[in-house]
């Protein structure tokens, strides 16, 4: 028995459209998540302000980002979680995740070249226009085998069916390998709170294998595949199979997270247990979240 299935949940205090996506197969073998990267909202502009400003006009800015943030941009998780799940898997490997995930960041980048075109850019300024990618997990049942990826913050976990959390994979999301914004502080005297500070992490430090300070997303560039992690596990009758962006990734350590997710599963009323877990999920997420599952 394999049931799959996912939700998306947002916190009624963020402006920001649904950037996450997930999607489970049609055979329910393969699940996988992305979290699209949040792009500058319109009309942004490369302003540094003196330090003792920066309180006031955080806060001015914060206003006029969310009132000119763009529509909803789900396009890119949306397709490289439809790439994976729809791939014919006719035997799954971490080498055989890899080479679908090649294909799926090739085909996010031939879309980012259509971007260009149709919006008439020059190039990508890493705000407003910047490049459109993911992060993203996913993986693959086979008779009790598990081949994952991961790349940044979306993850691949599994509970056993004592409720215990006996499988993660790790967060390499921005800051994993030290703090990306005392590096930008020290070197450039600005941060992520400010349009200058976003555009160099996102040009110097997305995707850049020689920084060691350096994250990863499916941007369509070649140098992304060296952040996607692969990997393979074993599932047993009666765990699940979760994949999860990064605002639902406190979820796995909650103690009543899990005990719905067991008790609706003792139960065997899965429809109760989704409408469940996507209300209390929805209560603790701090701006959006997504959760997929595969109970086997």
């Amino acid at each position: 028995m394999r049931i799959t299935d996912g939700f998306t949940v947002k916190n009624w205090k963020s402006f920001k459209p649904v950037e996450d996506a997930y999607s489970v197969s049609n055979d329910g073998r393969a699940i996988a998540v992305a979290d699209k990267i949040t792009r500058d909202p319109r009309r942004t502009p490369i302003i540094q302000f003196p330090k003792h400003k920066l309180d006031l006009l955080g806060y001015l800015g914060a206003v006029r980002f969310f009132a000119n943030y763009p529509e909803s941009a789900n396009d890119i998780s949306g397709l490289a979680c439809s790439l994976f799940t729809t791939k014919k898997w006719w035997k799954a490997s971490p080498e055989g995740i890899r080479g679908a995930v090649k294909e799926m960041n090739s085909a996010i980048g031939s879309l980012n070249d259509y971007t260009k075109i149709v919006n008439n850019w020059n190039k990508f300024d890493y705000l407003e226009h910047d490049i459109p990618g993911c992060a993203a997990a996913g993986a693959v049942e086979d008779n009790g085998k598990v081949s994952y990826f991961y790349i940044a913050d979306c993850g691949i976990a599994i509970f056993d069916k004592n409720g215990d959390l006996k499988f993660r994979t790790k967060n390499e999301g921005p800051n994993s390998r030290g703090s990306i914004d005392y590096d930008v502080a020290k070197k450039f005297n600005t941060g992520f709170n400010a349009p200058l500070g976003r555009r160099i992490i996102r040009e110097m430090y997305r995707n850049k294998p020689g920084n060691p300070l350096s994250y990863g997303a499916l941007t369509g560039e070649k140098e992304a595949m060296s952040y996607v992690r692969t990997g393979e596990t074993a599932i047993q009758e009666g765990e699940v199979l979760l994949g999860y962006s990064d605002g639902l990734e406190d979820m796995l350590g909650n103690p009543e997270f899990k005990r719905i997710l067991f008790e609706e599963i003792g139960r065997k009323d899965f429809g109760v247990m989704k409408e469940r877990l996507r209300k209390f999920c929805g209560s603790k997420v701090r701006s959006e979240g997504t959760l997929v599952y595969m109970i086997r």
